[in-house]
Parts: structure tokens; C-alpha cells; sequence
């Protein structure tokens, strides 16, 4: 049994290291919790045990106060955490991955190319202990991964989507970044699903370190996507989701 705990990329990726284990994966949730694409997916089942979710997570954060960082637990035949430091690329089953793709939005609002999508993460990243845990995503990065992919579509004109939680800070970063005349720029911010949807789709994608964007893109095999080597910072002794 895995607690289920998180936004939707970590729940896909709970969801996956449990059923890497074979057989049926049990998940311990409730239905406030587990993301509606998420329901009804094979050889998953799905236990409401409050008890076990708040005894597991007590004792996952009574180790990581002792060690100093962030760790995963497996007891009795229950795990509680993240799963999402080291090598992630092969975690996510095919029978996940297709009911995944199965339920992606094709926005009909959106009637050109989808180039290159953005995904620029703020918000919580800079306040309280995320900002101690998640390195930064900045101008710099952004500009480069940017030149890379425009050197790569080689096109005159470049259809461009950005997807945010925080407009303040990508608006900062991305100042004088593009120009109107060889950047077609769209930001977009709908529901949770239509803007993973949008990010799976495109031909490039160029993402902040979220587990949102990173399962999104783990989904498409044939796009390109630019991710930040640098995921955690240094002192939370956490090694990045090399995918």
C-alpha cells in the first residue's frame, strides 16, 4: 500500500512506484484527494485508511527531522513519500501511461501550432521551506533553453505558450525576452488538466523543476523537452528526477 499525498505529478508517480511492485497496487486515498484522471486506472485499487495515511506520514517526517532531508518510507508493507530522487525515466507503467494519454485535452480554443510551451514555476517555490529546497528557475535558464529550441524548429515564426502560477515573477524573468514580430506569445492558465494536456502536446517543452511538467513530458516520447540539471539545491541532499 502507498499513501497517495501530493499535486498530480507526484500522485502519477506514487501511483507508478506502486505498481512496479506486480500484481494489484493498493493506494491508500480519499476521493477529495485522488485526481480524477487518476480513477479507474487497471490493477489499481483504492483504500480510504486515515490511520495508516497520518501514522506513515508522522514517522516519514519524525526520519527526515533526524536525517536532516526529505526520505521516503517502506514498513510493513506500506510506503509514504515522493519516489522522485534519482533516475525516474523507466518508472511510469505503459497501462498508466495510456490511460493517461487517453484523457489529454485538445483545446479547442487553441487553432495553430503548439511550438514550444513554457513552464515557469513560482508561487510557492519562493516562499517558506520550498524556497530551502527547490533551486530556482531563472531568466538565464529560460533564455538559453529558448534559443536552443528556437534553433531547432527554425521557423520565422514561432508559436510560443506559457503556462504559469505566478505572472508576476514570469513576467520579471521573461521581460524583453521575445519579440513580436518572430514570437507569437500566449499565456495560458486554465484547469490542472488542460494545462498538463497542453505541455504533453507540445513539440518542445521547456519546464520549471515541477513533477507537474516532468510527468507531463515522461508521457511524450517523441517532443523535445529542456529541463533544469540543477533540481534541488545542494543543502537539501536530494538527487533530481534525471529523466
Amino acid at each position: 500500500m502507498i499513501n497517495l499525498r501530493g499535486g498530480l505529478g507526484n500522485q502519477i508517480i506514487q501511483i507508478s512506484y506502486a505498481m512496479q511492485s506486480g500484481g494489484v497496487a493498493v493506494v491508500n486515498t480519499n476521493a477529495t484527494l485522488l485526481r480524477a484522471q487518476l480513477k479507474d486506472v487497471d490493477q489499481v485499487q483504492y483504500r480510504d485508511k486515515p490511520l495508516i495515511n497520518y501514522l506513515f506520514g508522522g514517522i516519514r517526517k519524525l526520519l527526515s527531522l533526524i536525517k536532516s532531508r526529505a526520505v521516503d518510507v517502506n514498513l510493513f508493507n506500506v510506503s509514504d513519500g515522493y519516489f522522485q530522487y534519482g533516475d525516474i525515466s523507466n518508472l511510469l507503467p505503459k497501462k498508466l501511461k495510456k490511460h493517461l494519454i487517453d484523457q489529454i485535452i485538445i483545446d479547442s480554443d487553441i487553432d495553430i501550432d503548439i511550438d514550444i510551451v513554457m513552464h515557469i514555476r513560482g508561487g510557492d517555490y519562493l516562499v517558506g521551506k520550498s524556497k530551502n529546497i527547490y533551486e530556482t528557475c531563472g531568466r538565464r535558464y529560460f533564455l538559453t533553453a529558448l534559443n536552443k529550441s528556437l534553433t531547432i524548429l527554425n521557423k520565422e515564426k514561432v508559436n510560443i505558450f506559457i503556462v504559469t502560477n505566478d505572472k508576476d515573477y514570469c513576467s520579471s524573468i521573461l521581460a524583453d525576452i521575445f519579440d513580436s514580430y518572430n514570437h507569437n506569445i500566449h499565456f495560458y492558465y486554465k484547469d490542472e488538466w488542460s494545462d498538463f494536456s497542453l505541455i504533453y502536446r507540445s513539440k518542445i517543452a521547456i519546464i520549471s523543476n515541477s513533477t507537474f511538467s516532468l510527468t507531463a513530458r515522461m508521457l511524450n516520447s517523441k517532443g523535445i523537452t529542456f529541463a533544469p540539471k540543477k533540481w534541488f539545491k545542494s543543502e537539501s541532499k536530494l538527487t533530481a528526477p534525471f529523466y
